[in-house]
């Protein structure tokens, strides 16, 4: 049977919930898929777990590619994406899993002219506790009204619950340099090399929310900001690229900073580490710009607004609202 999508997993010391992962694709109602499972010199038993499970397979359907060195997750993502064979490419991060409906759900959703398709996923706090996150944008749009509508924020950005006709690749890769908000750049860039995006709101994926994840534990740096708003500016199509409304710039520079600063604050960073991020809110983003951002992202423009005038206050609302959302300690 042709491969129809490629699922392409980066696997970094997964041991504890590899096998959770690779089981959710197993469980799928098409056959029709391949997994490629691509490790990151992981250092536990994941690789193990990994080759047992495609002895048990049987079908050749699951693939385990070595990296040579740690090169993090997007160079494990290119890896996956070089080696992919089906039409459509599908992302799954090694603690996660998929619903059973997940292929079914984008297969129906599929259609000529259609570049990417984006489903909702559900979010599971660290206590068991579930709950949908369907994306504000939904139907079909062009590429240019998904760059802006992600941009905006009213689209999701990470690469889960998602899949990109494989040709995308050809105009751009994961950047690999990049130690933050890689998933934001690709689907930006994707999107503006897209012909139509469908949007739905069918929850297909289970994203396990951990306080140890990238976005709450690593110290915040202005690298963070920087970085990922370069990549999208010098990456999207060149042919859209002048048409991106300036509200989903301003969004997405407010989008950054405010992370950052969030991230810094729940990690428990060092007060100078957030402090500078919280200078640039207030120093390269006007009330003007605030003002803008509030009309496509009120919860976003307002928290830029906060920081601007009491980020202390905004510290204290922030760690409440993580506390109350995730269920989790801090």
């Amino acid at each position: 049977m042709p491969i129809r999508t490629s699922f392409v997993m980066p696997l970094y010391n997964g041991g504890a919930t590899v096998e959770r992962a690779i089981r959710s694709v197993l469980a799928q109602d098409r056959d029709d898929w391949e997994l490629l499972v691509v490790d990151d010199c992981s250092t536990d038993n994941s690789r193990d777990l990994v080759e047992s499970l495609v002895d048990a397979e049987g079908h050749g359907r699951i693939r385990l590619i070595r990296q040579e060195r740690n090169g993090g997750p997007s160079a494990a993502r290119n890896a996956g994406v070089a080696e992919a064979v089906g039409e459509f490419v599908g992302f799954l991060d090694c603690d996660d899993e998929l619903l059973s409906n997940y292929l079914a759900t984008m297969e129906a959703n599929i259609a000529e002219g259609i570049d990417i398709v984006v489903a909702a996923h559900v979010a599971q706090t660290p206590a068991g506790r579930r709950y949908p996150r369907p994306d504000s944008a939904q139907g079909l749009l062009t590429g240019l009204e998904t760059v802006d509508a992600a941009l905006q924020g009213k689209l999701w950005n990470f690469l889960h619950a998602k899949v990109y006709r494989r040709s995308l690749f050809d105009h751009f890769s994961f950047p690999d340099h990049l130690v933050r908000y890689e998933d934001l750049v690709v689907n930006s860039i994707a999107y503006s090399y897209s012909r139509k995006v469908r949007i739905v709101s069918t929850p297909v994926y289970v994203y396990h929310v951990q306080g140890q994840s990238l976005t709450w534990s690593q110290e915040p740096s202005m690298e963070f900001v920087d970085g990922p708003l370069a990549c999208v500016r010098e990456g999207l199509n060149p042919d859209l690229a002048a048409k991106v409304k300036t509200r989903s710039w301003n969004t997405l520079r407010t989008f950054l900073g405010v992370l950052t600063i969030s991230g810094g604050l729940f990690a428990g960073s060092p007060k100078q580490s957030v402090d500078r991020i919280v200078r640039y809110v207030r120093e390269e983003l006007s009330f003007r710009d605030l003002a803008d951002v509030t009309l496509a992202a009120p919860h976003l423009g307002l928290s830029g607004m906060l920081i601007k005038v009491f980020p202390a206050l905004y510290a204290k609302l922030y760690l409440w609202h993580v506390r109350r959302t995730f269920d989790m300690a801090k």
